[in-house]
């Protein structure tokens, strides 16, 4: 690289870092060893995490790694060569990735070789994901990137709520509030029946006495009102 123009302060970190990919891809990275200290750290932060959670975050955490490296790996060649070679960005770019993605197939073919590490096909492409993003933003600019993105997941949303709004249509199902379906009350079934208030009784009304087979008792208050009638 250096004949070629390109001087050893632009070339000599991309190819260290080439060097650091090797070495975490052998037995050093694998997951046999990265959980004995990352799931400890894992829990002492998530400590609310269930086992099955915090092994998910280790995987998504090691995935992540595959995007990162190869994003830096990127990033790290697209300088030397708009640097040293003051190459535009469009030609830059390309060189920066081409280079990124056969590194991670010849470390992926690398792999396959070391017992405790397997080959992934999956893992070259989210190499390739992490350098493509990071010659994006070199390309176009972060605000370019981030004006793009949010395009497209606007876009996105509003494809999907419209395909859900018509796929609702189409079965009658009553679209709610952000397209949130809500049931509706059954109709057949009846409000309880109610039962009557006790029948509380009146604080004017006076008891009235009785005798012992339960009649009503006469007082001499109502026999003067008889003979009294009875007179007129």
């Amino acid at each position: 690289m250096y004949h070629c123009g390109v001087p050893l302060k632009h070339w000599l970190p991309p190819v260290l870092w080439m060097a650091i990919i090797v070495t975490l891809s052998s037995d050093v990275g694998s997951a046999e060893h990265t959980e004995h200290w990352f799931v400890p750290l894992l829990r002492l932060i998530a400590s609310w995490a269930t086992p099955t959670q915090i092994e998910a975050m280790h995987g998504l955490v090691r995935k992540g790694g595959h995007l990162t490296e190869y994003a830096v790996l990127a990033s790290l060649w697209y300088r030397a060569f708009a640097r040293g070679r003051h190459l535009t960005s469009r030609s830059a770019a390309p060189i920066a990735f081409a280079i990124s993605l056969i590194w991670a197939i010849v470390d992926e073919t690398r792999q396959s070789f070391v017992p405790s590490r397997t080959a992934s096909a999956k893992d070259v492409a989210l190499d390739g994901i992490g350098a493509s993003l990071a010659m994006l933003v070199a390309t176009l600019g972060w605000r370019t990137v981030i004006d793009r993105t949010t395009t497209l997941l606007l876009w996105t949303a509003f494809l999907g709520g419209l395909a859900f709004l018509i796929l609702n249509t189409l079965t009658d199902t009553p679209s709610g509030l952000l397209w949130l379906t809500s049931p509706s009350p059954p109709s057949s079934s009846s409000p309880a029946p109610s039962t009557p208030a006790a029948a509380q009784p009146n604080p004017r009304e006076r008891p009235v006495p009785l005798d012992r087979s339960g009649r009503r008792r006469r007082t001499p208050s109502r026999d003067a009102s008889r003979m009294a009638a009875s007179a007129r």
